[in-house]
């Protein structure tokens, strides 16, 4: 295979094709290498704080099915704790395998690059539903017949034929991503848990927000509670959080910019002036959750389904993203035909629209469901914010889950109602209800 790759640098990948194909026979010195990244130095591991160091000779120890519950605040070195507790499982059987499971497609590009330069020289795969039929073929096949060490995937992974595995990792075990709603329902966490229990081999349930019932398993005895309760760097503090009642700065006579509030615009404007980075988060895509007719009380109902169209306006749709309806953008109320038919609400469009228009020399970013489309769009989008392209990131819950942006200094949180509930894991934040 090394010839191969001096000849031509496509001949690997070319070549695990043939043998998928039945084409040509690889030799069992040689299978290792279809998953194998180039070959590179290890990465230093930071040190480790005390309670990192006590979870990770815990799960060491378990020479049997184990649960475990991982729970530390953000930015407490889970991450740091995983990997080494993989690296001891790995070095005490040269044939151990170890699952590791994400929340998000989105998460698995920079996870695999750390795990990569970690172990440089042990075989990789990747599964997820991103990615082609053939190349996640050639990766469950790498798992299947034990040449992949390790496995990064989200939660069809936890279905990947591993013979050796000796380890399973859940990272953001509390994440509803890990539910299959359709077609075959399943909870990968809870499969995970029950594969684990067959194989008597470790499993670490990982997150700073457990759910409900793995927080009660572990408070009955079933699961072990393993705590991170200070940050991995010393240096590190929680974020200040204010909540603004977007009510309160009405009756204050305080305008409203497309709802956001005077104190979030000189928040990002002291952002913009130190070239630190903001974050704005909201859950809801689109321009506006529903069409609305002053006229007749009109509102852009769904036929198929009890949800409504949202209004998605540079493409002029309107979308259903329950069942998928589409349906152009009326030219008047189909009720009365009143001409006057307005958006209500904000979704991500909207307030990307906001801020282009108040910060004009700011570089924006919207990272949603819409502007990721393409293959391979949104590790290009992440890749801008990482390389300090971006100042404004706007974005629904895929820039919310276990990314690390060194430069955001600020976090805005839209709320429909107060208190406000996010969870906030940058430096100072600002949660805006709407």
């Amino acid at each position: 295979m090394a010839e191969a790759r001096e000849l031509c640098a496509a001949a690997p990948a070319r070549l695990a094709e043939w043998v998928a194909a039945g084409w040509v026979e690889a030799l069992a010195a040689d299978r290792t290498l279809l998953a194998t990244a180039p070959s590179q130095a290890p990465s230093v591991a930071p040190p480790l704080h005390e309670e990192q160091r006590a979870a990770v000779e815990a799960i060491g120890a378990a020479a049997s099915f184990a649960p475990f519950l991982l729970h530390g605040v953000t930015g407490s070195g889970k991450t740091e704790v995983y990997l080494h507790a993989m690296a001891q499982v790995l070095a005490r059987d040269a044939h151990a395998q170890v699952l590791m499971l994400v929340p998000e497609i989105n998460l698995t590009p920079q996870l695999q690059s750390r795990i990569a330069a970690r172990f440089p020289h042990l075989p990789l795969a990747v599964l997820h539903s991103g990615l082609a039929d053939q190349e996640r073929s050639l990766q469950w096949l790498a798992a299947h017949r034990g040449e992949a060490r390790i496995v990064l995937g989200t939660r069809m992974a936890v279905m990947a034929s591993m013979p050796h595995l000796a380890l399973i990792v859940v990272d953001e075990e509390h994440d509803t991503s890990y539910k299959q709603q359709e077609g075959l329902r399943y909870s990968a966490r809870d499969l995970a848990v029950w594969r684990a229990k067959r194989l008597a081999i470790p499993v670490v349930l990982g997150s700073a927000t457990p759910s409900m019932e793995t927080w009660w398993r572990a408070e009955q005895g079933a699961y072990r509670k393993l705590v991170l309760r200070e940050r991995a760097q010393a240096e590190a503090a929680l974020p200040s959080v204010r909540l603004i009642d977007l009510n309160h700065e009405r009756q204050r006579q305080r305008a409203l910019f497309e709802g956001l509030s005077v104190p979030l615009l000189e928040a990002i404007d002291a952002r913009l002036a130190r070239g630190e980075q903001s974050l704005l988060f909201l859950n809801r895509r689109g321009y506006a959750p529903v069409l609305a007719c002053d006229s007749c009380g009109w509102l852009s109902g769904c036929p198929r389904c009890s949800a409504y169209l949202v209004l998605h306006r540079p493409e002029r749709r309107l979308r259903c993203h329950h069942c998928g309806l589409e349906s152009p953008v009326p030219h008047h109320c189909p009720d009365c035909g009143n001409m006057d038919i307005a958006p209500l609400g904000r979704g991500t469009q909207r307030i990307e629209e906001a801020l282009a228009a108040r910060f004009p020399q700011a570089r924006i970013a919207r990272i949603d469901a819409d502007s990721t489309r393409r293959k391979g769009s949104a590790q290009a989008m992440f890749d801008d914010v990482h390389a300090g392209e971006v100042d404004i990131l706007v974005g629904t819950q895929m820039v919310a889950k276990g990314h690390d942006f060194q430069r955001v200094t600020l976090v805005a949180s839209f709320t429909p109602t107060p208190p406000c509930s996010a969870t906030i894991s940058a430096r100072p934040s600002i949660c805006s209800p709407r």
